[in-house]
């Protein structure tokens, strides 16, 4: 009925899982359970997670997350031991994944990363196994394409270029500094390149590119934590324009991208804990305040989704 406390209990295991499972990858793929702890951690208590988790129309952001994590765990189970049943697991939760929200459409790609990131070629054989990945990619895509044409043909080229640009610097910075979260990012300004609220994110987008190469050479995982954020944003960059409203980014969005960045700061914690005298002191004392900071501040962001107003 109206009761919406089955819904939101829902969505809240659904992210609690999807917790898990980002320590899952990130233990495979960094192999530190510090690194490990602290992305799942993050991941679980960030204030930008909300809308996700507790707009219960939303379903979709955090089932469809559950897949597609599921997906390259079981992908790379199978890298590690061979056994094809874990591929075919895999191949079946990206199709999940895709069933519940078209926007984990990149897998494939995230994927080849993953085989760089693991010291492996880009052979044929790495590029075959991809196949079915790609294919099911291609068939949801066009049909992503179908269902967004109005949204896209909403919007000349440059237009939504520019804002796409601009999103990805408002994400990455409410990923650092979570304050100013709304239901709703209007854009109330005419889109120009001539504007500093464009030409600045042109900046911030360059750097951060460069520094995702930069850091692909010093450590493929910071490299590939960048590269997924980049890439998992991209799906998002078609929906600007709804019903004649022009807006530039929802929290949603950032659900899976936001790894990439949790990505960084756990290898960056991970250094500090190796490398400095007194590391696990400073870190254990830095989590100890932000993660309940991240709490709160989710808490309070969560009363918005208390109504439907």
């Amino acid at each position: 009925g109206l009761n919406p406390t089955a819904f939101h209990f829902t969505n809240l295991l659904l992210h609690t899982i999807n917790a898990l499972l980002v320590f899952g990858v990130l233990l495979s793929l960094a192999r530190s359970t510090i690194t490990a702890l602290i992305v799942a951690a993050l991941f679980a208590v960030h204030p930008i997670q909300t809308e996700a988790v507790l707009w219960a129309a939303a379903r979709k952001d955090v089932l469809s997350a559950m897949f597609f994590l599921s997906s390259m765990i079981a992908y790379l189970h199978y890298r590690s031991n061979e056994d094809k049943r874990w591929y075919y697991r895999s191949v079946v939760l990206f199709l999940l994944a895709l069933l519940s929200k078209v926007s984990v459409i990149l897998l494939p790609i995230v994927l080849l990363l993953i085989d760089r990131v693991q010291g492996r070629k880009w052979d044929r054989a790495a590029l075959i196994e991809k196949i079915p990945y790609f294919v099911l990619s291609f068939i949801f895509g066009i049909v992503a394409l179908g269902g967004k044409s109005q949204a896209i043909a909403g919007l000349d080229p440059l237009s939504n270029a520019l804002l796409a640009i601009k999103s990805v610097s408002v994400y990455l910075m409410k990923l650092f500094v979570p304050t100013g979260l709304t239901v709703i990012y209007p854009q109330l300004t005419p889109v120009t390149i001539t504007s500093m609220e464009f030409l600045f994110p042109i900046v911030i987008l360059i750097a951060l590119i460069g520094v995702c190469m930069f850091a692909w050479r010093k450590d493929k995982t910071a490299g590939w934590g960048i590269a997924f954020f980049l890439l998992m944003l991209l799906p998002a960059f078609s929906t600007f324009y709804k019903n004649g409203f022009l807006f530039f980014a929802s929290d949603r969005y950032a659900y899976l991208p936001s790894i990439g960045i949790f990505v960084l700061v756990g290898l960056v914690c991970s250094i500090v804990i190796a490398r400095v005298r007194q590391g696990t002191v400073i870190i254990t004392g830095f989590l100890i305040i932000l993660l309940p900071l991240l709490g709160i501040l989710s808490f309070r962001q969560s009363a918005t989704w208390e109504n439907s107003e």
